[in-house]
């Protein structure tokens, strides 16, 4: 069919594509997720289905606010190929092409792909059609080794920046795999950890978060504490603080045995902070909420969706039972609203849906435009962790039955 042409729809298809599943609601909710994405992608074929609610965009001293008054569907469809154009790992052997646990994954300036493996502590270089041209680091404290290999970022000219999270700091490799800097990455004070950086500035500053360790709560339960988003220069040095956003979600509990337990909240909110195209995007994942900032740490647009909170049914809690963990750790009653955050290459703000852990099936995807305006939606492989998107390709980690890491770059196939 042609894919600019609109077709009218009857009142009953307009109904299903305006109430269509898409929520985690009742025991029965992964049938009618499935069904609800069955239902969409057949109407979306014939590209017929009009948005679900027009956005109302409003200014308020100079932040653009996009709300949805529910979630958007009617979508044209993209999807991530089934089938990738590179793939990259073998599960026999030895030597380069054999992973243990992929970290991070970034492709440079010429096509070639930055492979981080925190199990060798190690980073590798490959081309895009998969041969390895070199690898650097090692386990080590000296000048170009690593502790822990956390991130990858590309730098000017193709060189290549580690971040140690073991050892706070961050190795320069010159684009041939050379060491050519180190530095560390201090705090601002002693009330708040290490920073932890999550991306890049064209001009080569750094955007780290911190956690700030005082915020956080010593009572039993869930609590979130506070985590700070600021800018650092090249060399690791504060510039500034630039947003203050709520922390992890985390728990405290004392079992029987007296002895105290705290970690990572089961279903807990995790703040996503990403980095693209010199702008900032962040969500708390309490409502489905996006936050965008530019280089300077201002607000210029929000997109807010109106969708009802997701139901932490007994469905979900005996799945979670089966597995080995223990359910009784403080669970919520609602889950996260969204799930991971991405901005693409064309400055696109990607928006994953929230799959719980053990969900079975790939996350959908919804995608807005630089001005807020919902454009796609887009689902994948499952066992496939995107970690990078351009303006046609998804580039990632893929899994396969035995648990083996593979980096793929896979098409996206627009309709």
């Amino acid at each position: 069919m042609d894919g600019n042409r609109r077709l009218p729809l009857n009142g009953r298809m307009r109904a299903m594509a305006l109430h269509t599943p898409l929520r985690l609601h009742t025991q029965t909710s992964e049938i009618a997720r499935l069904s609800g994405l069955a239902i969409l992608m057949t109407l979306a074929a014939c590209e017929a289905v009009p948005l679900s609610g027009d956005p109302v965009v409003q200014d308020s001293a100079g932040v653009r606010i996009v709300k949805y008054p529910a979630v958007p569907a009617g979508l044209p469809v993209w999807r991530v190929s089934e089938t990738p154009s590179t793939v990259i790992g073998t599960v026999h052997g030895e030597g380069p092409y054999v992973f243990g646990h992929v970290a991070s994954v970034v492709e440079r300036g010429d096509g070639s792909i930055v492979v981080a493996d925190v199990q060798a502590l190690d980073v590798r270089v490959f081309d895009r059609q998969g041969r390895h041209i070199w690898s650097a680091g090692g386990r080590g404290g000296g000048p170009g080794e690593f502790r822990g290999v956390a991130r990858v970022f590309r730098l000017a000219a193709d060189s290549v920046l580690v971040i140690d999270d073991r050892q706070g700091r961050g190795t320069v490799l010159d684009p041939s795999g050379g060491f050519a800097r180190q530095f560390k990455l201090v705090p601002p004070s002693p009330d708040w950890g290490n920073p932890t950086i999550v991306g890049v500035f064209p001009k080569g500053q750094l955007v780290g978060r911190l956690r700030n360790a005082e915020s956080e709560a010593v009572q039993p339960g869930r609590y979130r504490g506070s985590l700070r988003v600021a800018l650092f220069s090249a060399e690791g040095t504060l510039i500034r603080s630039l947003v203050e956003l709520p922390g992890n979600e985390r728990f405290v509990s004392v079992p029987q045995s007296g002895w105290m337990e705290q970690g990572e909240a089961i279903w807990g909110r995790r703040t996503q902070v990403v980095v693209g195209g010199g702008a900032i995007a962040a969500t708390s994942q309490d409502l489905f909420q996006i936050d965008r900032f530019d280089s300077t740490g201002d607000r210029d647009m929000i997109i807010r969706v109106d969708a009802p909170p997701l139901i932490a049914d007994n469905g979900l809690r005996s799945r979670l039972a089966g597995g080995g963990l223990r359910v009784g750790l403080h669970l919520p009653d609602t889950l996260p609203a969204v799930g991971r955050i991405h901005l693409d290459s064309e400055r696109r703000l990607w928006v994953e849906e929230y799959v719980p852990p053990r969900g079975g099936r790939a996350a959908l995807w919804w995608i807005f435009a630089e001005n807020g305006q919902a454009v796609a939606m887009a689902a994948g492989p499952a066992d496939f962790s995107i970690h990078q998107i351009g303006a046609d390709y998804v580039l990632g980690v893929a899994l396969d039955s035995l648990k083996v890491p593979y980096v793929e770059v896979r098409q996206i196939l627009r309709r």
